[in-house]
């Protein structure tokens, strides 16, 4: 396949990962204003488990 061709699809999935920061860093903020600290990391791998046991 073309790079031109993948481009399209490579942009949405880059989209789709900035959406799921924005996310993941509400879900920082509000589980810091809940009093449970979590750091960025922490929460991601949570996040990724959570995508691995869904598929």
């Amino acid at each position: 396949a073309q790079l031109k061709e993948l481009y399209p699809q490579i942009t949405r999935r880059m989209d789709k990962l900035e959406d799921l920061g924005k996310e993941m860093e509400q879900i920082v903020d509000t589980l810091g204003t809940q009093g449970i600290g979590l750091s960025f990391d922490e929460v991601s791998n949570l996040v990724g488990n959570l995508c691995q046991k869904a598929q």
